[in-house]
């Protein structure tokens, strides 16, 4: 991989065996990659990005706009994203004796029994993400393990910074990032079976990819639905 710059733009360039330019701008900060032919002289890719430029810069503001989601207050009228769809967050100091979430129609309702602090209400939120990420993925994992003829020994939930998932190919354990709860039941299928899929291959080479296409032959479009969800750091 090099480094091709234009101005103040910074673009990961990758030649491999392919035949078209391929570009891209990517989650958490719009970085931009490139994929050229092998052949390619570096001045013709340069040409192609300085052509880019207002596409790369339009799709870089998109993340921009979006950067405060990464950092929620846990205030109301936030936009937090449940299964793909964006809901306002209710925030109600109720003085009961239960901390509780709930989703209704457009708005997820926080209720607290007192003013709690945002790292508080972060964990009151996350804690309700958990159970019911773990109810989302038991069935859709029972199923492409059946179909599949793979098995995992275990498999948790944790929070993590740059993966959506990730596979330990020798204890045959799964981790599933919290932040998938963002995403819809399409894309959180394709995380699992890419995770199950390296219980078999354990690098990313043809024959994982060929078992990605024999099980889910639009895995590439997820991929990039997937790519335009941000991860919270």
């Amino acid at each position: 991989m090099s480094i091709i710059k234009v101005g103040d733009l910074e673009v990961e360039v990758v030649k491999k065996d392919i035949k078209n330019i391929h570009l891209g701008v990517y989650p958490p900060i719009g970085r931009v990659r490139l994929s050229a032919p092998a052949s390619s002289d570096d001045e013709k890719i340069r040409l192609f990005i300085v052509s880019k430029i207002p596409w790369i810069r339009k799709n870089q503001r998109k993340f921009k706009d979006k950067e405060r989601l990464t950092h929620p207050n846990f205030t109301s009228r936030e936009s937090h994203y449940i299964s793909g769809r964006r809901y306002l967050l209710e925030v109600d100091v109720n003085g009961m004796n239960k901390n509780q979430v709930t989703l209704a129609k457009n708005k997820i309702k926080l209720n607290i029994k007192e003013p709690y602090t945002s790292e508080k209400r972060r964990e009151i939120f996350e804690s309700w993400l958990r159970r019911n990420l773990r109810y989302r993925i038991e069935p859709i994992l029972s199923k492409w393990e059946k179909l599949m003829s793979l098995h995992c020994s275990e498999w948790k939930i944790k929070k993590m910074k740059t993966k959506w998932g990730s596979c330990n190919e020798e204890a045959k354990r799964l981790w599933f990032n919290l932040e998938l709860m963002k995403v819809d039941d399409s894309c959180l299928e394709y995380v699992i079976v890419h995770e199950l899929a390296h219980l078999k291959h354990k690098h990313h080479n043809k024959h994982f990819f060929n078992t990605l296409s024999t099980f889910i032959p639009d895995w590439e479009h997820r991929k990039n639905i997937l790519n335009q969800t941000l991860l919270v750091y």
